[in-house]
């Protein structure tokens, strides 16, 4: 699955359909590709990469959620899983066990690895540790981490959201920590080897952060100061100094009520809504959602004769 910008293609994600998630305890990266079915149950992720010039842009986020809707629209297609690896367990090996360190959550409850939040902000479920799957990964042990998108069941999406006793709820203090906020964040992503990198002008992607990166810095700053931010918001926001002056901006035109701070109530609980099911019925024969994706892939033209049956009003 690849994805165009502005003419350059700026992701792709690589996939293949295996018939059994167990093959997957039992095998290693380098011989994934012998579990390639054509009509297996399942769909494998096989690597996500977006091109360093396209960081911050969402599209890591785009592509996953599009390959869950066409999943969903695949035949015979349970699941979607994936062996992923974790970002920072090199940091916790002293620590703890990889098996302990897939289980760690911050105090809002989201997972401490950037790797593994991104995949369950998505929906994906947290399965467990393969030892020996990827054996030259020494920072996780040579191991993996099996994930799964359940498709055909309820899947619970997890959704962030900022510690009410965490969130400054007094104005004029939110302003005046705005800015401390938004360098910590920046400075704890890039780490103490990069810190000196730090420049509130400089853009995020020259001090050296990589999308992954990106991701964390997202999620630090929503937590931090109350306000779900959008993937795409590095794009519009690519410095320090833009972040803090769009936070404060977001200060300026709130009601100065002591409950307010920087948080906005979400609607988007109250107006949600659930897809129950899908149907079709098109020319050419096109009666399930399947064909219908087969025929878009294919930008085939259904347009043809009204039928006898049908009467011109």
């Amino acid at each position: 699955m690849v994805l165009e910008f502005d003419g350059q293609i700026a992701a792709v994600l690589y996939t293949q359909r295996i018939d059994s998630i167990e093959a997957l305890r039992s095998i290693g990266y380098a011989e994934v590709g012998r579990l390639c079915q054509p009509e297996g149950r399942y769909v494998q992720l096989l690597g996500l990469f977006v091109a360093p010039e396209m960081y911050g842009r969402g599209f890591s986020d785009a592509l996953i959620d599009l390959m869950l809707v066409y999943g969903s629209l695949l035949d015979g297609v349970e699941a979607i899983v994936g062996v992923t690896r974790c970002a920072h367990y090199s940091q916790y090996q002293a620590e703890c066990s990889l098996d302990q360190y897939i289980e760690l959550r911050d105090e809002q409850g989201q997972w401490v690895d950037p790797m593994l939040h991104f995949h369950a902000s998505h929906g994906a479920v947290i399965r467990e540790v393969l030892p020996g799957f990827r054996p030259g990964d020494t920072d996780n042990e040579g191991a993996g981490v099996l994930i799964e998108y359940c498709l055909r069941s309820e899947q619970k999406t997890v959704v962030e959201t900022a510690d009410p006793q965490a969130v400054c709820t007094d104005t004029t203090r939110v302003v005046n920590q705005v800015e401390p906020i938004v360098r910590s964040a920046v400075i704890e992503v890039l780490g103490s080897q990069r810190s000196t990198a730090y420049d509130p002008q400089a853009p995020l992607m020259e001090m050296g952060l990589s999308s992954l990166e990106l991701l964390e810095l997202r999620r630090k700053l929503s937590i931090r100061l109350g306000q779900p931010l959008p993937s795409t918001f590095f794009f519009s926001y690519g410095t320090s100094e833009a972040i803090i002056g769009y936070f404060m901006a977001q200060v300026a035109v709130q009601p100065a009520s002591a409950s307010d701070g920087l948080r906005q109530e979400s609607t988007r609980q109250d107006q949600a809504v659930a897809i129950i099911g899908m149907a079709c019925r098109l020319p050419e024969g096109v009666n399930t959602p399947a064909q219908f994706w087969q025929e878009l892939l294919a930008a085939r033209d259904g347009v043809g004769a009204l039928p006898a049956h049908r009467q011109v009003l």
